[in-house]
């Protein structure tokens, strides 16, 4: 029940789960305020609400350390990615994708079939060294399926090369974990790239 609720309230579950700092320093201030109050004015019942106030945000904290949103893990996973990535991590790779995985480009259109095996080899091939992953966010779109985007510097063969910009699409496999389906190229530098980058 809280699952499906987290689920379709997005800003109810970073309330709760992703960012529950404002929401534990309001508790632990009302808590504070109705001690004082309650203990100056002999009214026990404000010192019994201070409690169940402090109380509260405790379980807020310890129910945000102890819960990972499917954001959350989306940004983690996209982040697990990165390092298989470099050096490339054949096995690792290959743990993070679908049984069948696309690159497409910024419009959609399907350039190639992916597997662990080849991404590593494309990133051993042309020497790729991630030297800075920004801007990693992640949505939910509906149960079971989010996208991860992320921005990537690197050097290849040597060489500064443009940064590059993705969506990763996800899905939860019959085993509940998230897997790849899809990578989506948006940037090369400024400009969408084309098929023939890849090539």
């Amino acid at each position: 029940m809280l699952s499906t609720l987290l689920a379709e309230g997005s800003s109810l579950s970073e309330l709760l789960l992703e960012n529950p700092w404002p929401l534990v320093v309001a508790l632990l201030a009302v808590s504070a305020v109705l001690r004082t109050v309650g203990k100056r004015q002999d009214q026990p019942k404000a010192v019994s609400a201070s409690w169940l106030a402090l109380l509260l945000g405790l379980g807020v904290y310890v129910t945000a350390t102890l819960v990972n949103t499917d954001r959350e893990t989306l940004i983690e996973r996209t982040e697990a990615l990165i390092e298989a990535a470099s050096p490339a991590d054949e096995a690792a790779l290959t743990a993070l994708l679908a049984d069948r995985v696309v690159l497409m480009g910024p419009g959609g259109d399907v350039w190639a079939d992916l597997s662990g095996p080849v991404i590593a080899g494309r990133l051993d091939q042309y020497r790729v060294e991630v030297l800075d992953l920004r801007g990693v966010d992640a949505t939910i779109n509906r149960p079971g399926y989010g996208v991860s985007t992320m921005t990537v510097s690197h050097d290849a063969m040597g060489q500064r090369i443009p940064a590059t910009q993705w969506e990763v699409e996800w899905q939860i496999d019959p085993q509940g974990r998230w897997r790849i389906i899809a990578f989506k190229w948006l940037k090369y530098g400024l400009n969408e790239p084309s098929s023939n980058l890849y090539r």
